[in-house]
């Protein structure tokens, strides 16, 4: 008896490819999750704790992007796009979520870059 090795070699590469499809698959499925969890883990207003882990920033990282941010304000009376949403009660910050989903969106879509040794945002 022969050994058909064309046939051999199509169900091994068939073979090959629904095991690659199921990794992928696999990989999908477990970002989908974990963004899902992130999403209900924060909802409505964040502190700053909440929001440095939601931006996954530091603290000083999230201050110094507000701080450019009203520096260009101030100095050229203008600032295209949407700036870091938040609000302060005394010196504690707090953010909304769903307002920092809409910034994300937007630096995200406009490639923001913010220069925090000129203090510029291009």
């Amino acid at each position: 008896m022969k050994i058909n090795y064309n046939i051999l070699f199509g169900c091994l590469i068939i073979s090959i490819g629904i095991i690659i499809q199921g990794y992928i698959v696999n990989l999908n499925t477990d970002t989908s999750l974990n963004n899902e969890r992130i999403n209900n883990r924060y909802e409505g207003v964040l502190d700053m704790n909440e929001a440095t882990e939601y931006l996954n920033m530091n603290e000083s990282e999230i201050k110094r992007l507000i701080t450019i941010e009203k520096y260009q304000l101030e100095k050229y009376k203008t600032f295209t796009g949407e700036m870091l949403p938040y609000f302060q009660v005394g010196d504690k910050y707090y953010f909304y979520k769903e307002t920092l989903d809409r910034w994300l969106t937007d630096i995200t879509e406009d490639r923001r870059k913010y220069d925090t040794k000129e203090n510029v945002v291009y």
